[in-house]
């Protein structure tokens, strides 16, 4: 009907049915559909909503058992799944409406189904990968745009998920701010300066492992480094956002030796530069980091690991460090900063 998507039934009955007709919904042209990709099976439309608020993944064996999405309609939460969980799905929140879900990256097998999935944000966040990145790469997004909705294909035989595709929406318009009156007097005070963006420096180290970025906030609290047999294996960190607590995705895996801490003496304290090494490790084909050491503007933390190969330091004259990217895998990879000009208090 003219392209318009059936939403619903009516009709008449008593004790058989007399008539029946139907819903249509005609999506607005500003509104993106993207297909499902991947294999076939059993089609699913969770529709257009106003954002996406958190994103559950199940994993299998070898590929996505199972998907949950909590949306935002109005002051309301609504929630879809799909396929059947086998083991704790892995969460990822988005700070709707401060922040937006902008693109979706994954991968299937040759048998159409989904291994892997990686979600980004309108900050420049990025999740943790969810599976194993084997196959052939999709990515899901529109310039400008932001993810309003998942459609998708449960397979026919494990009821997994087989395909993925979304809605888009244009991303909203900022608020138009209300015009303040000019006062008569006396003159108005001068505007403090807006505050400097962030700065991303390069990652240091092997090019293995997915990609993973925690995004740029005020300071960094307190970090979480985990060793394995050869080099780090695990690294989390927590933030400070306008003198809250957000604690960072944990990236690589944890081993048996655990995770030892640093924690700062925060809002005293802030870090100023990261040391470490990275070298190979036999039976990982990337270079591994070896060693991680933070330096602040009071002290220097103990090095985690032990200082083979290549030597890195991740700095900027007159910054402090507010956040971290990298690559990781079953070991850490890579690790690169966010850096911001340091304020006098």
């Amino acid at each position: 009907k003219g392209g318009a998507k059936l939403i619903g039934f009516h009709g008449r009955a008593g004790s058989a049915l007399d008539s029946i007709g139907a819903h249509f919904f005609k999506s607005p042209s500003s509104l993106k559909q993207l297909e499902p990709l991947g294999g076939n099976g059993y089609a699913w439309d969770d529709g257009v909503y106003d954002g996406v608020k958190k994103i559950s993944v199940g994993l299998d064996i070898n590929d996505i058992s199972y998907v949950k999405f909590k949306y935002a309609k109005g002051s309301t939460s609504i929630r879809h799944s799909h396929g059947k969980p086998n083991k704790e799905p892995q969460e990822f929140k988005v700070d709707y409406p401060n922040e937006y879900l902008t693109s979706v990256e994954g991968t299937y097998s040759f048998c159409g189904d989904i291994n892997s999935l990686t979600f980004k944000t309108s900050k420049g966040r990025i999740s943790p990968v969810s599976g194993k990145v084997s196959g052939t790469k999709f990515v899901l997004g529109v310039k400008d745009h932001m993810l309003v909705g998942f459609r998708g294909r449960n397979g026919v035989l494990l009821n997994g998920l087989a395909a993925l595709g979304a809605h888009f929406a244009p991303f909203p318009a900022p608020p138009v701010p209300t015009p303040v009156p000019a006062p008569i007097a006396p003159a108005p005070a001068p505007v403090a300066p807006a505050p400097v963006p962030a700065k991303k420096v390069e990652a240091k180290g092997g090019n293995g492992g997915a990609a993973w970025d925690d995004g740029a906030f005020d300071d960094v609290r307190k970090i979480y480094v985990g060793q394995g047999d050869s080099g780090v294996s695990f690294v989390k960190f927590e933030y400070d956002s306008s003198k809250k607590l957000v604690a960072g995705d944990g990236h690589g895996k944890k081993s048996l030796l655990g995770t030892e801490e640093f924690e700062l003496d925060f809002p005293k304290e802030y870090i100023v530069s990261v040391e470490g090494y990275y070298d190979k490790v036999f039976g990982v084909e990337a270079d591994v980091v070896t060693m991680l050491k933070f330096k602040t503007n009071k002290r220097t933390s103990q090095p985690f690991g032990i200082d083979s190969g290549t030597q890195f330091v991740l700095e900027m004259k007159d910054h402090k460090i507010v956040g971290f990217h990298g690559k990781a895998g079953d070991f850490v990879h890579q690790v690169g900063v966010h850096v911001s000009p340091i304020t006098k208090s």
